[in-house]
């Protein structure tokens, strides 16, 4: 991709805004971010993420991605006043002996890929997350340091900053109607009721579920399976105040679960449940869709159900 470029960006979410914000970094001056909403209204997978940081990666390329979002996220919210990643560490807690092994495996792959962990007895990782770590059950934990939590929206706030400071431009309420194509090559989109044509050298579909709705539209077919995904939050906690994460964020790998806080309650998601699929429309302008009950018996099982405690769901 070449710096002169004209490069549209459709999609404001945290993706739309990171890809604006790396462009802008490497050179390109011709950078224009396209969305249908304003910018304090994050519809899309952004505005319903839990902010779960994680490095530990199966492959080399994925680790160095997700280190250099740390990195990226921790330059940004120290230069802002509105923070937007905090750096409180995971814990993955074994309740098994097989996984308290993989655990002192996973240390052994962290340091390959330059990402410091190490294992903690159960005592520890109580001591780092009482709330949330069920001393009952746990053999240990493998704990990273160097992983966090992000506020989705106001990352995204930074990074769309950051881009237009460096020449980005940010068109909100221009919803893209359509991609438009030529000869089999993307040169542009639709945008709005009238269907104005904006042309670009390149296009990025940063649109998340909605992308393969748009792609079809000029005969592509992109690889996504879109599924519903339950992510629950307690009741207010009287002993909580408004401090938005303060202990590592906990996953309990044998039983799909993970959790953490969110200010004044806990959150809790879980793969740990029946295949959702969701099939999006170009109509439909939300990705949240109505908790459903019957889903919440199996993640809110044991241990986890008794810790947390009057569920709500969302």
């Amino acid at each position: 991709m070449a710096a002169g470029e004209e490069v549209l960006v459709v999609g404001a979410g945290v993706v739309g805004a990171s890809v604006a914000y790396h462009l802008t970094r490497l050179g390109h001056e011709r950078v224009t971010v396209l969305d249908s909403r304003g910018p304090e209204a994050l519809p899309g997978s952004t505005g319903l993420a839990p902010g779960f940081v994680g490095q530990l990666s199966a492959t080399p390329e994925l680790a160095v991605l997700a280190k250099d979002s740390v990195a990226t996220y921790r330059a940004l919210s120290a230069a802002a006043d509105e923070p937007a990643f905090w750096q409180v560490g995971c814990l993955e807690v074994a309740t098994t002996e097989e996984r308290l092994a993989q655990a002192h495996q996973d240390v052994a792959h962290g340091r390959g890929l330059g990402i410091e962990a190490r294992v903690l007895d159960a005592a520890e990782a109580v001591a780092l997350a009482p709330a949330l770590v069920d001393a009952e059950r746990a053999l240990g934990a493998l704990h990273i340091p160097s992983d966090g939590a992000a506020d989705p929206a106001a990352l995204t706030r930074l990074l769309a900053a950051a881009a237009e400071w460096a020449g980005a431009r940010f068109r909100w309420r221009t919803p893209v109607q359509a991609l438009e194509a030529d000869r089999g090559r993307l040169v542009g989109v639709r945008t709005g009721t009238a269907g104005e044509l904006l042309r670009a050298d390149r296009v990025v579909l940063a649109t998340g579920i909605w992308g393969p709705v748009l792609a079809a539209g000029v005969g592509v077919r992109l690889p996504m399976v879109d599924v519903q995904h339950p992510y629950v939050f307690t009741a207010e906690r009287p002993e909580l105040d408004d401090t938005p994460i303060d202990a590592p964020i906990v996953r309990y790998p044998d039983h799909a679960v993970y959790t953490r806080r969110h200010g004044r309650r806990y959150g809790l998601g879980s793969y740990a449940h029946r295949p959702l699929p969701w099939e999006p429309s170009a109509t439909r302008d939300s990705a949240e869709v109505p908790f459903q009950e019957a889903d919440r018996a199996r993640p809110l099982s044991g241990h986890l159900r008794r810790a947390l405690k009057d569920v709500e769901g969302r």
